[in-house]
C-alpha cells in the first residue's frame, strides 16, 4: 500500500506548480489552483496560515472531505487512514504486538545526517513535524565548513537530496569540487562564463539536463558528474 505525505510534494517547489513522479507514478500540482493529480485521481489541496508564517498544506481526503496530511491507498484510489481503516485496526493493539509498534518507533527516527546530533524537534506548528535538526552552529570549523561549502559553493543538502546554488565572486571562472554525498561520489564542475555573482541557469547530472538545480537522491550513481552553469 502506497503512503503519501503532503510534504513529498510542497517541500521542494521552488514555484507554484510541479510535476514528476512519487513513488514512480507521474504527478502535477499546482498550489494557486489547489489541486493535484497523482496518476489519474484528482486530490484536492486545502491551505491554512501557520502559526509561525506562510501557509500549512493539506490533502482534502477524495472519499470524506477532511483534511489529511497522509493518504494510503494506490494510485487512484488514495484516501485517508480513516476510510481505509488503518487506524481503526490499530486502535485496539497489544502490548505484545511487536511488529506493530517497531514500526511505530521507525516513525520516531528523526530526518537527521547519521553524524548529527539534534537540538531541537519541530512541533506540530511546523509543516515538517517532527523534523530534528541543529539550529545554530557555534565559531568553530564546522561553522566555516558550512559557511564555504553550503553558502559560497551553493551545495545544500536536505533529506531528499541536494540543491545547488553558488554565490561566488563575479570575478571566478567557475570552481570543481568532488563531494562525498549519502554514500556516492560527486564530481561537481560549476561555470560562470558570464561572471555573474550566483545563481543557477542549468545542470546536467551525467549528459542529462534536467529542470531547476534540486537534484534528488535517487538520481545519484556510485560515480556521477555535475555540471552546474551559472550564466
Amino acid at each position: 500500500m502506497m503512503k503519501l505525505t503532503i510534504e513529498q510534494f510542497t517541500k521542494m517547489m521552488d514555484s507554484p506548480r510541479a510535476q514528476g513522479y512519487a513513488d514512480g507514478e507521474l504527478f502535477e500540482i499546482d498550489l494557486e489552483e489547489n489541486r493535484l493529480f497523482l496518476g489519474s485521481q484528482y486530490i484536492p489541496l486545502e491551505s491554512r496560515p501557520a502559526n509561525y508564517g506562510g501557509k500549512q498544506w493539506y490533502f482534502i481526503c477524495p472519499d470524506c472531505d477532511t483534511r489529511r496530511r497522509v493518504l494510503y491507498g494506490v494510485v487512484g484510489f488514495m484516501a485517508c487512514g480513516e476510510c481505509r481503516g488503518i487506524y481503526r485496526r490499530t486502535r485496539n493493539r497489544t502490548k505484545t504486538d511487536c511488529q506493530y509498534w517497531w514500526g511505530m518507533a521507525l516513525k520516531e527516527i528523526r530526518k537527521l545526517e547519521p553524524y548529527c546530533y539534534g537540538q531541537f524537534t519541530e512541533g506540530a506548528d511546523s509543516p515538517h513535524f517532527g523534523r530534528s535538526h541543529v539550529h545554530w552552529l557555534t565559531g568553530t570549523a564546522s561553522t566555516v565548513m558550512v559557511g564555504c561549502v553550503e553558502g559560497i559553493l551553493g551545495m545544500r543538502p536536505d533529506f531528499y537530496g541536494l540543491k545547488i546554488e553558488p554565490a561566488i565572486p563575479k570575478d571566478w571562472d567557475g570552481f570543481e569540487i568532488d563531494k562525498e554525498f549519502r554514500g556516492k561520489h560527486l564530481h561537481i564542475v560549476v561555470n560562470n562564463h558570464g561572471h555573474v555573482p550566483g545563481g543557477c541557469k542549468k545542470v546536467t547530472i551525467d549528459g542529462q539536463e534536467i529542470e531547476g538545480n534540486y537534484i534528488s537522491a535517487q538520481l545519484l550513481k556510485d560515480q556521477t558528474e555535475i555540471i552546474v552553469d551559472i550564466s
